[in-house]
């Protein structure tokens, strides 16, 4: 789902909230004051300095990197309510950093933060009853929770919907258009499965008019984001384009890629 904790952390938090990092012009005093009033604050009872305490310990930043330590303070946050901190909670025991794998945990702690509306935590509690881990295996549930996420804008359950859709998977009625409209607004918001799903139903010609050159378009911009299935998928429809026509392509993909980047890319953009 995420391929770290930190990648999580970085993703989903904000690093202007925390005490300077190393690298800036601040001094270690002022960095070690910093940290004695952030966890002053932690100590009694700010969730919010609970929560950039322990990713200061998760991302190692002014401080020894240690995922326990920030499990611990975490908890406390969590404890209290606070969505981010059961968000990374429930990625913890997911994957066993900082603490004991357990996919009971991790789905104790996602619905607690998806119940508060975190896109985040509505995707992970959706794939774990997609995959029935830490849950019942329960497919309606898992459509729903992708369904509250997407309706937020996040790329990957909009992804995992649009799959749904695809390939009526469940029982979900056959939907092309839908898929379309999903993998679109995942693609553009830089998901390389969105993109190379996006591509496949330009080159299919399902739920929007079959053209080879937009699935030669997002096929490369999926390996671009590093899809391992990406260019092969492009070199099957390469072979219809002369080589001008190709490097006309090419400059729009890097038009393209550099919108996703900068958060400007619309649809026919």
């Amino acid at each position: 789902m995420f391929k770290n904790l930190l990648a999580l952390l970085i993703i989903s938090f904000s690093a202007a909230s925390l005490a300077a990092p190393a690298e800036t012009n601040t001094t270690l005093e002022n960095d070690k004051a910093a940290f004695n009033e952030l966890k002053n604050s932690a100590e009694k009872d700010s969730t919010d300095a609970q929560v950039e305490l322990g990713v200061l310990f998760a991302k190692g930043q002014g401080v020894t990197q240690d995922f326990q330590r920030a499990a611990v303070w975490f908890t406390k946050a969590a404890e209290k309510n606070n969505t981010k901190a059961q968000l990374f909670l429930g990625y913890m025991n997911e994957n066993g950093e900082g603490t004991p794998k357990d996919f009971k945990k991790a789905a104790y702690w996602y619905t607690k933060a998806a119940n508060q509306a975190d896109a985040m935590a509505q995707y992970s509690l959706g794939v774990l009853y997609e995959f029935g881990k830490g849950v019942p295996e329960d497919n309606k549930k898992a459509f729903e929770w992708y369904s509250k996420a997407a309706a937020q804008g996040y790329a990957p359950a909009q992804t995992n919907l649009g799959q749904m859709y695809v390939y009526s998977f469940y029982g979900i009625p056959q939907d092309y258009n839908k898929a379309f409209e999903l993998y679109t607004k995942a693609a553009y918001q830089g998901d390389a499965k969105g993109q190379i799903a996006l591509g496949g139903l330009y080159k299919d010609g399902k739920g929007t008019q079959q053209d080879y050159q937009q699935a030669y378009i997002w096929y490369s911009i999926s390996d671009a984001y590093g899809h391992p299935n990406a260019a092969a998928s492009r070199d099957l429809v390469k072979q219809k384009f002369s080589p001008q026509e190709l490097a006309e392509f090419q400059e729009k993909i890097t038009i393209l890629i550099n919108k996703i980047q900068s958060g400007t890319a619309l649809p026919n953009s």
